[in-house]
C-alpha cells in the first residue's frame, strides 16, 4: 500500500514539473528560431532607379536649336534638338548646280551624235543615240527632283520649328497670334510644293524604268556602236557620283535631327544653341518616369545572406504606405562605395554590396527616391 501511494506521489510530482520544463523548452525553441531567423533576414536601404539615355550628336557641328525644356515629358520620335543644315543646304546647292551641268553636257552630246549619225547614215546608231539620251534625260531629271524635294523639306522643318517656337511665346502671352499667320502660310505653300513633286517624281520615276527598259530591248536586238557608249560613259558615271550624293545627303539630313528613343523625362541639358558640339558628347539626358528597379545596397556582414532569387518586401514610406513582395535579381560582384545621398554622415563614406531589386507593377515610385528593403 505504502508503495503504491510513494509510486503515486512521484508520478503526481513528474507531471507538476514536466509542463514547466515543455513550456520552457518551447521558449527556447522559439528563442532560438527567431535568433536564426534574425540572422538569417535583413533590412536595408535602396533606391528606385530609372534609365537614364543620354542623347549626343552623331556627327560634329553647330547646335541649332534645342526644342525642349527642362523637365519637360517627351514621347517617343519627339524631336529633342537639332543641328545646323547651312552645310547641307550649301552642298545641295552645289550637287544641283552639277546637274545643270550635266544637263548641258547631255544636250552637247546628243546633238554631236546625231551628227555622227548623221554622217554615217545610220538609222541604228541613231535610234541607239535617242533610247540613251533619253534614259540619260530621265536620269537627270529623277535626280533633279529629288534633289529639289530634300532641300524643301528642310525648308519645311525649319518652318515648322519656328512656328512651335512662336506657338510657345503665343501660349504664353509674350507674342501676338497674328505673328503665326506668314509662317502657317509658309508652310502650307511648302507642304503643296512638296506634294507636287513627290507626284512628278513618281511620274519621272515611271518614265525612267519605262526608258530603261526599251534602251535595254534595243541594244539585245542590235549592234552596239562602241563610240556612243563611250561619249555616253562620263555623263553616266557622273551622273551616278549625283546619285551616291543624293543617298548620302538625305542619311545626313536624318542626322542633324536628334529625336527622343523612348518615353521619358529631360533631366539635363548641357549644351545651348549656337554651341559645337561633337560626336559622342551628350547633349541632354533623358530619364524614364517609372522606375524599373530598385538598387539597396546590403553592409558587409549582409552581403552573404543576399542570393539572386531571393524574395524580399519593398516598402515605400508613403501615405497610405506601399508594400509589395518581389525578389533579388542580380548581386553586384564586389562591395563598393555607396552613393553619397545613402551616406547616415555625409562626411563618412559608407561601403555595401550592390543588388538589383525588381518593381512590381502598380508601385507609383519616383526615380531616385529611397525604398526599404526587408529580407523575408
Amino acid at each position: 500500500m505504502k508503495k503504491m501511494r510513494g509510486t503515486s506521489y512521484q508520478s503526481g510530482r513528474w507531471r507538476q514539473h514536466f509542463f514547466p520544463i515543455l513550456i520552457w523548452g518551447a521558449a527556447l525553441a522559439g528563442i532560438v528560431l527567431m535568433f536564426r531567423h534574425r540572422s538569417q533576414s535583413f533590412e536595408v536601404v535602396g533606391f528606385a532607379q530609372g534609365q537614364m539615355r543620354q542623347i549626343a550628336a552623331v556627327r560634329t557641328g553647330r547646335l541649332k536649336g534645342i526644342h525642349v525644356d527642362l523637365f519637360q515629358e517627351v514621347k517617343k520620335g519627339d524631336i529633342l534638338a537639332e543641328l545646323n543644315d547651312e552645310e547641307l543646304l550649301a552642298e545641295l546647292e552645289t550637287a544641283q548646280g552639277d546637274i545643270e551641268r550635266l544637263k548641258i553636257e547631255l544636250m552637247v552630246t546628243a546633238d554631236k551624235l546625231r551628227t555622227d549619225a548623221a554622217e554615217r547614215n545610220s538609222d541604228r546608231l541613231v535610234d541607239e543615240q535617242r533610247f540613251s539620251t533619253n534614259m540619260e534625260e530621265a536620269r537627270l531629271r529623277v535626280l533633279e527632283l529629288k534633289f529639289t524635294l530634300v532641300a524643301d523639306k528642310i525648308t519645311l522643318k525649319d518652318t515648322e520649328l519656328r512656328m512651335a517656337s512662336i506657338q510657345k511665346l503665343v501660349e504664353e502671352n509674350n507674342l501676338s497670334a497674328y505673328n503665326l499667320q506668314q509662317p502657317m502660310l509658309d508652310r502650307d505653300l511648302l507642304l503643296e510644293k512638296i506634294a507636287n513633286t513627290e507626284k512628278t517624281l513618281r511620274q519621272a520615276e515611271q518614265s525612267l524604268t519605262l526608258a530603261q527598259e526599251q534602251r535595254q530591248k534595243f541594244l539585245q536586238l542590235n549592234v552596239v556602236y562602241p563610240s556612243l557608249e563611250k561619249n555616253l560613259a562620263m555623263i553616266d558615271n557622273a551622273i551616278q557620283v549625283q546619285e551616291n550624293t543624293i543617298e548620302q545627303l538625305q542619311v545626313r539630313r536624318k542626322s542633324l535631327i536628334l529625336k527622343s528613343p523612348l518615353e521619358g523625362i529631360v533631366s539635363q541639358i548641357l549644351s545651348r544653341p549656337g554651341e559645337t558640339v561633337t560626336v559622342g558628347i551628350p547633349i541632354l539626358t533623358r530619364a524614364e518616369t517609372k522606375p524599373r528597379e530598385i538598387i539597396a545596397y546590403a553592409s558587409e556582414g549582409q552581403a552573404n545572406r543576399m542570393k539572386v532569387g531571393m524574395e524580399v518586401e519593398i516598402v515605400k514610406n508613403s501615405q497610405p504606405p506601399q508594400v509589395a513582395k518581389s525578389q533579388i535579381i542580380r548581386i553586384g560582384p564586389v562591395v563598393e562605395t555607396k552613393p553619397e545621398m545613402m551616406w547616415r554622415n555625409p562626411n563618412i563614406p559608407e561601403r555595401g554590396r550592390p543588388c538589383m531589386i525588381a518593381v512590381r507593377p502598380g508601385m507609383n515610385l519616383i526615380p531616385g527616391e529611397k525604398i526599404q528593403v526587408r529580407g523575408l
